[in-house]
């Protein structure tokens, strides 16, 4: 597996680690590609002794090709987007992938493709995608519109950050954290309201820091405004800023923004999501609203909307849908990974 993603993504750290952990499961030993991940980003990974690890992908895949050939690898295709590029680069690629898995399938390894999330309609790239669809032993995307572009046996799943959810202990939560993408842009004065909002609820408002990349828009905003900023200091491990982050979200009563995984793993420790939304968004509405149905504010524009419903009840409807969303999810894995076994036993 994989689990080479964004180098400063807290949430690509935790949804692969999740991956890692059911793969532990079924397989006695893994390899993982890391690629250009640094250390730091390795270590938060949490990959246990039965992993080993490479950041040539000549040696993964020829490692790879030497168990395949006796049929008794697992490959697994780790969780996020995968953009249907309509670059010729792109696209080959993508075919000799699919192409080397259909080929180690035939000879009896499994393929297990994990909250795959297709962007894109690109014919090549989709073609490829489709073929590794059709021999691959379980393939869950986590969006409604992944499976119906592939339009085979893919299986729509929560994301994997649902995985094992646990209702989180009551306590007080005084924080309102907000955590926005650094390639979008917002309306100054809409902040400004979604931070008056906040102090009408009696919270303190605070921007935090799951991605590095959004590291500067953030701390730019919490100047501008004079609050709290809990940002990514240089020399900060991925373990260290995860655990700061988990803490805020402890302390957190409401968490506003438009990455999929500050929202995701806000709720996971109590936090009510509110997503901000702008136009024709697609990634947060296809991935979150069939599950949560999270509030939504709008920043892009001056007199955008930026009600917050902080009550008791939004936070006991958010723990129900998280647990409904885990339970699902667990479904779902629990009769894939049944098939998968059954055709095992019968070969």
């Amino acid at each position: 597996m994989s689990i080479a993603a964004a180098e400063g993504n807290l949430g690509d750290i935790h949804i692969r680690r999740e991956a890692a952990k059911l793969l532990e499961s079924y397989a006695e030993n893994g390899l993982a590609y890391t690629g250009r991940m640094s250390k730091s980003y390795v270590q938060a990974t949490g990959l246990s002794h039965r992993w080993s690890s490479t950041s040539s992908a000549f040696t993964f895949v020829a490692k790879l090709v030497s168990e395949g050939v006796r049929g008794r690898a697992i490959i697994v295709m780790a969780p996020g987007p995968a953009p249907l590029s309509a670059g010729i680069v792109s696209s080959s690629k993508r075919m000799a992938i699919a192409l080397l898995f259909s080929f180690l399938v035939l000879l009896g390894n499994k393929l297990i493709v994990l909250g795959r999330a297709l962007r894109g309609k690109a014919g090549p790239a989709l073609r490829a995608e489709r073929l590794m669809e059709s021999v691959a032993d379980m393939y869950l995307t986590r969006d409604e519109s992944s499976t119906k572009l592939l339009g085979g046996k893919a299986i729509s799943a929560p994301d994997l950050a649902f995985k094992d959810y646990r209702r989180p202990e009551v306590r007080v939560r005084k924080l309102f954290l907000v955590s926005l993408r650094h390639d979008r842009s917002v309306s100054t004065a809409a902040v400004s309201r979604l931070l008056e909002a906040a102090r009408s609820l009696d919270l303190e408002p605070a921007f935090v820091v799951q991605v590095r990349e959004d590291q500067e828009i953030n701390r730019s905003l919490a100047e501008k405004f004079g609050i709290r900023f809990e940002g990514w200091d240089e020399g900060v491990s991925h373990i260290e800023q995860e655990k700061l982050v988990m803490r805020l979200y402890s302390d957190c009563s409401v968490v506003v923004s438009d990455r999929l995984h500050v929202l995701l793993l806000g709720a996971r420790k109590g936090a009510i999501p509110v997503m901000v939304d702008i136009p024709q968004e697609e990634k947060l509405h296809a991935t979150l609203d069939k599950y949560l149905s999270p509030q939504t504010v709008e920043l892009w524009r001056d007199d955008g909307i930026v009600g917050i419903d902080a009550s008791e009840q939004e936070r006991a409807r958010v723990y129900v849908a998280m647990s409904n969303a885990s339970n699902e999810l667990d479904g779902i894995i629990q009769r894939g990974v049944a098939r998968f076994r059954e055709r095992v036993h019968t070969k």
